[in-house]
């Protein structure tokens, strides 16, 4: 379905329609759980309380940096448990009454108000930035560790803290907090069906820990767009998002599943300017206000040259 607009420079304006929005999603702590949403306000920094939060190690490296724990991480021979860092899916966040509470696989609840830790910044390592972030206090820390059998410690992206979105596939003036590299990420969820059939196996979307599930389109179709709206809110899209194995982590029970769905990935969905592998996109938001589940998704450019991948 296309329709048309009149700008207000008096041009026409077509606007493709993509599908709608299915399901929309935060993650406060960067490698913890989700929340799901009916609606969410978004900025061009991404949506309201997405990746405000981290967990680093407690030991600083070489340079006084604190590096980030993410799920595909393993624990070191000297700490306790076999298992990966996968367990961070079953730490459970929520912002409650104006602060974080977290839980251990829906139990132990700990609560974190904001803004109790003004001054107790650190440097930490996200990738390869090293940013300011503000300590948020013995007491989660200890819970954090306790139940991961790692020591780590909780910071916020407040205080001194800066930084913005990848540059080198599109200047760009959005903010973020803890998101790997843009803003927002979204896939469509027949993009998903068709994965499932390839790889033989159901793969959930949530494997791919997105913020916006689109459905209503054909596969791929994410891929085709340059600028587009989700609910009104104009957004353009600098490159797809590369896979890393997080992907292969059960997000429900936290656990690494084999090899899928990279395996499948990785035969048909290589970026051919990068031979990454790839799936959904990012989203570089342009205006603010609110999305909703059931909001129209709309192409308003495509991408040229398209992008084009394979085996």
């Amino acid at each position: 379905m296309n329709i048309q607009k009149t700008s207000a420079h008096g041009s026409i304006e077509s606007h493709k329609h993509i599908g709608r929005v299915s399901h929309l999603a935060i993650y406060p702590v960067k490698g913890c759980a989700r929340v799901d949403l009916q609606s969410a306000l978004v900025s061009p920094m991404g949506l309201e309380g997405d990746r405000e939060y981290m967990v680093v190690r407690e030991e600083a490296e070489a340079d006084g940096a604190y590096p980030f724990v993410t799920q595909r991480d393993q624990r070191s021979r000297e700490e306790a448990r076999a298992q990966s860092l996968a367990v961070l899916a079953l730490i459970r966040p929520e912002i409650r009454d104006d602060a974080l509470r977290l839980t251990w696989k829906g139990s132990d609840p700990i609560a974190v108000a904001r803004d109790r830790h003004p001054g107790d910044e650190m440097k930490v390592r996200i990738h390869k930035e090293v940013v300011s972030a503000v300590d948020q206090g013995e007491p989660v820390a200890r819970w954090l560790s306790e139940h991961l059998a790692v020591k780590v410690r909780l910071v916020r992206a407040s205080g001194a803290f800066h930084r913005l979105a990848r540059q080198n596939y599109m200047p760009n003036t959005n903010q973020i907090k803890f998101q790997d590299a843009y803003p927002i990420h979204w896939v469509m969820q027949e993009s998903v069906d068709e994965l499932s059939k390839i790889a033989g196996q159901e793969i959930p979307w949530t494997r791919f820990r997105p913020n916006i599930v689109g459905e209503g389109g054909a596969p791929q179709t994410e891929h085709q767009i340059y600028e587009g709206t989700i609910g009104g809110i104009r957004f353009i899209q600098p490159k797809p998002c590369t896979r890393c194995p997080v992907t292969t982590v059960d997000q429900e029970i936290g656990e690494k599943r084999g090899t899928e769905p990279l395996t499948s990935l990785s035969k048909y969905k290589r970026w051919d300017k990068t031979r990454e592998t790839i799936f959904g996109e990012n989203i570089l938001p342009l205006q603010s206000g609110l999305i909703a589940v059931g909001d129209d998704i709309f192409e308003l450019s495509a991408r040229n040259p398209p992008l084009v991948y394979g085996a």
